[in-house]
């Protein structure tokens, strides 16, 4: 099948037209169409909530694949990777509605047993968290955290939307250790200065040096642009 024929043949895929045009405060838009090199199927966004689930043909990998798109954060839910479109088409009908409404509201999360039993949900720092540091807005918060790849949930993120810049973080179950990262207009950089193997460690290594930390990364973004 030519790429031609295959995007002739998505456009009258039946599952289209089963659609609801709203989904856990999403809103469909709909229509198969080229984007560098993929093929966008369908997507569910929530522009308010900064959310995004995006359904899409992946041409190098020829598998059709359903992304989480949340703030600055994206990954593919590996659930739904395949190359097969009737495989692809039941896994939708059986978990869409589930995958739009754990995206909606991450504080499903918190029912986790490694995160309940880690206690990131009842973190008494969390209330001392800023809304707002440095230019960067806390976009997730430890009692609504939010599932990633890997094994790791996001405990808290701040992010610069404007400039794509932004602290994350991070608890991995798998490993049973908090770490952290931060993102200059999408490129990561890991630091081990906040890794922690127990909330408490985390909790000093926070509330002695966050605030200072937003203002150094905030001080290389400036530099990063005055150099650009």
């Amino acid at each position: 099948m030519t790429d031609k024929e295959h995007l002739a043949a998505l456009n009258d895929w039946p599952y289209l037209a089963s659609l609801p045009r709203e989904l856990a405060g999403f809103s469909l838009s709909a229509g198969p169409r080229e984007n560098n090199g993929n093929i966008d199927i369908f997507s569910y966004e929530n522009a308010a909530l900064r959310k995004k689930l995006r359904c899409f043909y992946n041409r190098a990998t020829r598998d059709y694949m359903l992304r989480y798109i949340f703030g600055l954060n994206e990954y593919n839910n590996s659930k739904y990777i395949t190359p097969d479109l009737n495989l692809f088409t039941a896994l939708l009908r059986e978990g869409l509605t589930f995958a739009a409404a754990e995206l909606a509201a991450f504080s499903r999360a918190k029912d986790y047993s490694s995160l309940k039993n880690k206690g990131i949900p009842a973190w008494a720092y969390q209330g001392a968290l800023p809304d707002a540091c440095c230019g960067f807005e806390l976009y997730i918060r430890p009692d609504a955290p939010a599932p990633f790849i890997n094994g790791s949930f996001i405990v808290a993120d701040y992010s610069d939307f404007a400039g794509g810049h932004q602290f994350v973080l991070y608890y991995n179950e798998l490993r049973d250790e908090f770490f952290a990262e931060k993102k200059r207009a999408g490129s990561v950089e890991t630091t081990a200065f906040f890794d922690a193997r127990t909330l408490k460690e985390l909790d000093k290594k926070l509330r002695e040096y966050l605030p200072g930390y937003l203002e150094d990364f905030r001080r290389q973004i400036i530099g990063l642009t005055a150099t650009a």
